[in-house]
């Protein structure tokens, strides 16, 4: 494995900020939208709308990096997320939030994408490009807990001062991006090119392409992929503004809680899923850890008081972020090797779409009662345990 470069590295602590910055507001997001009077449902509006735009430009994003370099478009994307992070922080009705989310999702696409294409350009030794995507997806995974921590702390000051600190930051990765990444392609966008790419990126190619594929064991393996991102993103914007909303937590609670459950992932992840895995296939780990997330899910659905809620809130959490690459893993063992990039397409299109019922069932069933969003992730969750256990 060659010896990465100083750069390298940079761009390595500035994707940690990033994925920080990119979590500042979630915190004070329900105090924002309680503030202002809105409707509970909002908060699952808002993040689907985004992730529907999200969903329909990833294409684009992807088509595009292949004809300039992956940092030009990570530049714009941070600069455009800032900017829908300035429109959003501005608003103060219903519809602006959700046009101000909704333009974020154009540009927080174009991030996630320049990302995982410009770490795999960092070398073309398939050992170490493995290395340096698992790299960002720890830094991906530390950043987001620790990002909703400081935009608690931050919003603790005020709710102001987590979007200036939000867009500040992600203004600086913007500059550091240009800065210190080198051009992974030489620019070759012809004219007509753009609108040639516009007209290429079908949002459900992916989904399409799953017919040349697919096997009876692989769409049930997909079917829990969707189920799992149901339940995560379902339960995952529920307990944030639950915990605001019915027990009155400042932000500053919610970024502790989600503090700990960061470590918590990240210990269960180093130290006990990876040595499991070495003595247990996949599938048999998934099934039992499907087994602790309902259980730990029924927890939070009967527990008597806000110990309990917190307590199975961290667990439940923890273990389904453990699930996933689990999940991944069982679909490169059983994936046609001709198409695993297809295959790879198809389960992030998978998740995209579970991640956007999942939102819109958090604020719709919130608005109901808020007990229902944890009810339907129980209800996910005991499906996806019995499809695991007899199909898996």
């Amino acid at each position: 494995m060659t010896k990465r470069k100083p750069s390298t590295y940079l761009y390595f602590l500035f994707c940690l900020l990033f994925h920080m910055a990119a979590c500042f507001a979630h915190s004070v997001t329900p105090m924002l939208f309680s503030d202002l009077g809105l409707g509970s449902y909002m908060f699952g509006l808002v993040l689907a709308a985004m992730l529907v735009v999200n969903f329909t430009v990833s294409p684009f994003w992807g088509k595009l990096n292949g004809t300039i370099p992956s940092k030009v478009s990570l530049c714009i994307g941070c600069l455009g997320y800032a900017l829908g992070q300035v429109f959003f922080a501005l608003a103060r009705t219903e519809l602006q939030f959700t046009l101000a989310r909704a333009f974020t999702g154009l540009f927080t696409s174009a991030c996630y994408v320049s990302l995982l294409t410009y770490t795999l350009s960092l070398s073309d030794d398939p050992k170490e490009q493995g290395a340096n995507l698992t790299i960002v997806a720890t830094l991906q995974m530390v950043g987001n807990s620790f990002g909703y921590l400081v935009g608690g702390l931050l919003g603790e000051i005020s709710i102001a001062t987590t979007f200036v600190a939000q867009v500040g930051t992600l203004v600086a990765c913007a500059a550091v991006f240009w800065a210190v990444c080198r051009k992974d392609r030489s620019p070759a966008l012809e004219k007509g090119s753009l609108g040639r790419i516009v007209r290429q990126s079908n949002p459900l190619s992916a989904l399409l392409d799953g017919r040349k594929f697919m096997t009876p064991a692989l769409m049930i393996l997909f079917i829990c992929v969707m189920i799992q991102a149901i339940g995560i993103t379902t339960y995952d914007q529920s307990s944030n503004y639950y915990l605001r909303d019915v027990f009155g937590f400042s932000s500053g609670y919610n970024g502790v809680i989600k503090g700990i459950t960061g470590i918590l992932t990240l210990c269960l992840n180093l130290f006990i899923t990876v040595k499991v895995v070495r003595r247990f296939q996949p599938p048999r780990i998934i099934t039992v850890l499907y087994a602790l997330c309902s259980v730990f899910m029924a927890g939070v659905v009967f527990g008597a008081n806000q110990v309990t809620f917190i307590v199975f809130n961290i667990l439940f959490y923890s273990t389904g972020a453990a699930i996933l690459p689990l999940l991944q893993r069982t679909l490169t063992q059983r994936a046609d090797p001709q198409y695993s990039s297809l295959a790879m397409g198809f389960y992030t299109s998978m998740t995209s779409l579970g991640s956007i019922i999942g939102a819109l069932s958090s604020g719709l069933l919130y608005a109901v009662t808020p007990g229902a969003p944890f009810m339907l992730g129980l209800g996910v969750f005991v499906i996806a345990l019995f499809l695991a256990a007899t199909r898996l």
